[in-house]
């Protein structure tokens, strides 16, 4: 394991750092960039209070963890804000999936970084969107699966269902009550669209909410693995398994693992690259493009340049990457 998993581990699991751990000063310079670009760095500035005194990262790694920290804590409490005023605004409380509701699960929540906040509203949707409207706040409905909505300059998304390939009743169901295994499904249905149609590299935060999940004492593996079958989600419970188990040593109890290069070929799928991936975030740009004005209005100026580009840099990468790799 390197410096980074050795400190995410001890962080967010509570597990205990090697007797001989040391951080010699000049490795904090590769640690906290590290760290920073894996959108781990406020999860990393809260095992600094813990660390020998030998180990203590210098000062301006100090000052860089400390500065995502408190950023991360400003976000949250911003979208906690937001996602108080819309129960005062609805009189109703929508169940937190994905992102937000992953952090819950952190020793700090706050530290745990999400984009946007997502809301399970099922078929109460179209209501919630009528109500919205009523109240001057615009949403855009061009995706089918879920609206979006900005409330206090928070971005909210209403999922109609969870799945990214149509509504399904089994994932509404489930969606429904408030059990670890519906956000665990959630979990690998985000991590298994990116990972097996987008080909992009799996984060340190992606394996460590699932390590964070696995642990939980109500998970039912065998019930996971179960929701999904012949969907690949099986599959990709195994393949984070051996992930964890390269990266941090770890992996889900009782659970047979499979080496790493076991699942290569699934994540190096060049039809799906070239059928999802490129026209997907290409689809995206040429929709903001289409409606830049709406979407200016719904967003702001700077969240819309943000999609916009992100959508735009992610196509043409992916473009170029399925020209690469033919033969």
């Amino acid at each position: 394991m390197t410096t980074l998993e050795h400190l995410l581990r001890a962080a967010v699991l509570g597990l205990p750092l090697p007797q001989d751990f040391a951080v010699p000063a000049e490795e904090w310079r590769s640690v906290v960039p590290l760290a920073l670009r894996q959108g781990v760095g406020a999860l990393l500035h809260d095992l600094l209070p813990l660390l020998p005194r030998e180990s203590q990262p210098p000062r301006h790694a100090l000052f860089a963890l400390a500065a995502a920290a408190d950023r991360a804590e400003r976000d949250y409490e911003r979208k906690q804000q937001a996602l108080a005023s819309l129960t005062q605004l609805t009189g109703q409380e929508y169940p937190m999936v994905k992102g937000m509701r992953l952090a819950a699960l952190y020793p700090v929540p706050a530290h745990r970084a999400f984009s946007d906040i997502d809301l399970y509203t099922g078929a109460a949707t179209d209501a919630l969107v009528s109500l919205l409207q009523s109240h001057g706040i615009a949403c855009d409905g061009k995706n089918p699966r879920h609206p979006t909505f900005v409330l206090h300059g928070a971005l909210f998304e209403a999922h109609r269902w969870l799945g990214y390939w149509g509504a399904n009743d089994s994932l509404s169901r489930l969606a429904s009550c408030e059990s670890l295994e519906a956000q665990a499904l959630l979990l690998a249905e985000g991590m298994s669209y990116d990972a097996l149609f987008f080909n992009q590299p799996i984060p340190l935060r992606r394996l460590l909410d699932w390590l964070v999940l696995t642990r939980q004492p109500i998970f039912d593996r065998t019930a996971f693995r179960q929701l999904k079958v012949g969907a690949e989600t099986e599959l990709f419970a195994d393949a984070l398994d051996a992930y964890c188990l390269a990266r941090f040593g770890l992996a889900a109890k009782d659970t047979p693992i499979f080496p790493p290069h076991h699942f290569h070929l699934m994540f190096c799928t060049p039809q799906k690259r070239g059928r999802h991936a490129v026209g997907r975030a290409l689809r995206r740009a040429w929709k903001y493009t289409r409606f830049r004005q709406e979407y200016r209005q719904l967003y702001g100026e700077g969240m819309f340049r943000h999609f916009y580009w992100h959508n735009l840099v992610v196509g043409t990468r992916h473009l170029l990457l399925k020209r690469h790799a033919r033969p």
